[in-house]
């Protein structure tokens, strides 16, 4: 057990550099906003940013590390993310506030540049070194790892603000220099082989089955993080600014580790709770409604997406995997990645740009979670039969 999660700390450590990206600075973007006078479009490009970023490097990522070896990628995209900390801290000490801004934005894109290198990397090493039982423990610690930085990065950020948001990058710039000791000290060259894989060119064929889940995995992180956007701007006190977002988050890692150690782990389990999971944003949606009446729903109905983000992202991981030959399991797995961050990125830019009008626009989430589903439906009852049956099996 204690082997287990020595081996996911050592995993997992690549993938909470992006998850501490995003979580730190969702407390601090309110401050930010007010010290460099900006609106909320442009507040949520800070976040934003990072994330497109992040998400346009990790397919990238991958054709680098089978040309490269993913030491070298990993060790110079953790270089270009210390870069991109100590340029987004001096905006804190720039008198011109548009400059500040667009050095904010500058160090923001090449943190998600390096950031999003390692993203992937996680379950990458999952899906070849674990197999079975093992691999779904594995993913599942995983998420847990991801949510509890996810939880814990907002208190950080609520913390710092007591002090100064520039010390943020400061934090966000030591956490990376760990990073990069581990990568330099303790990750071969030999364990992360370098060599082309012939049969990795070949496209991913049961696009019936793994578009739904990418488009599920946007969508959960669309959600949940534009929800926490609107929370992180409804509370003035800073402190329980990060009490607050953080809440949603830890019903992420509660929901996540349940599910890792249910039973729940068939095929067709795995379909059910998937389903279970977008009835679950439907209600949040419906919760949502409510929030001219009090901020608690707002913050109930982000609770409420944090636990079908539990129950979603390592069912939809492992599902992927499951479904997925093994000579594409990499490629989908990147595109995975790729797409929850889009949803990351987007999440919070949309839900700035609709606070102002909110309450119309949540029926517009209703309509596109109810269209996700519809989706998943449709896709899934017209995939082959024989393949559902084959999976069931095993």
């Amino acid at each position: 057990m204690v082997k287990l999660w020595v081996q996911t700390i050592g995993i997992g450590s690549f993938t909470i550099i992006m998850v501490v990206g995003n979580g730190l600075f969702i407390p601090l973007i309110p401050e930010i906003q007010k010290n460099l006078q900006l609106n909320a479009s442009q507040a949520s490009l800070v976040l934003g940013s990072f994330s497109y970023a992040g998400a346009i490097m990790i397919p990238l990522s991958s054709w680098l590390s089978r040309s490269y070896g993913r030491k070298k990628v990993l060790t110079i995209s953790l270089l270009l993310l210390l870069i991109g900390c100590v340029l987004s801290s001096t905006a804190g000490f720039t008198e011109n506030l548009e400059l500040a801004y667009y050095e904010i934005l500058g160090g923001r894109i090449l943190q998600g540049v390096g950031a999003g290198a390692a993203a992937p990397m996680g379950l990458i090493l999952a899906s070849e070194l674990y197999h079975g039982s093992d691999q779904i423990k594995m993913i599942s610690n995983l998420e847990i790892m991801n949510g509890v930085a996810k939880a814990i990065s907002p208190v950080c950020g609520g913390l710092i603000m007591l002090y100064a948001w520039q010390t943020g990058f400061i934090w966000y710039m030591a956490l990376a220099s760990v990073s990069l000791a581990v990568v330099l000290f303790l990750l071969r060259p030999g364990n992360v082989g370098t060599e082309v894989v012939a049969s990795n060119k070949e496209p991913i064929n049961n696009w019936k089955w793994v578009s739904p889940l990418f488009a599920l995995g946007f969508m959960v992180m669309f959600l949940l993080y534009g929800l926490l956007f609107i929370v992180a701007a409804l509370i003035s006190q800073s402190g329980q600014r990060g009490i607050f977002v953080s809440l949603p988050l830890a019903m992420l890692v509660i929901i996540s580790y349940f599910y890792g150690r249910s039973n729940q782990h068939s095929f067709r389990q795995i379909q059910r709770l998937i389903y279970f999971g977008i009835a679950m944003l439907l209600m949040s949606g419906c919760i949502a409604c409510f929030h001219y009446l009090s901020i608690n729903f707002t913050i109930i109905a982000s609770m409420v997406v944090g636990a079908a983000a539990g129950i979603l992202l390592p069912a939809s991981s492992n599902l992927l995997l499951m479904v997925t030959p093994e000579y594409c399991k990499k490629k989908a797995i990147t595109w995975l990645t790729m797409f929850r961050f889009l949803g990351v990125a987007t999440g919070p830019v949309v839900f700035g740009m609709w606070s102002n009008q909110w309450m119309e626009h949540v029926f517009y989430l209703i309509g596109l979670v109810g269209v996700l589903g519809l989706v998943f439906v449709v896709c899934w009852q017209r995939s082959g039969h024989s393949h559902v049956t084959m999976m069931d099996t095993k």
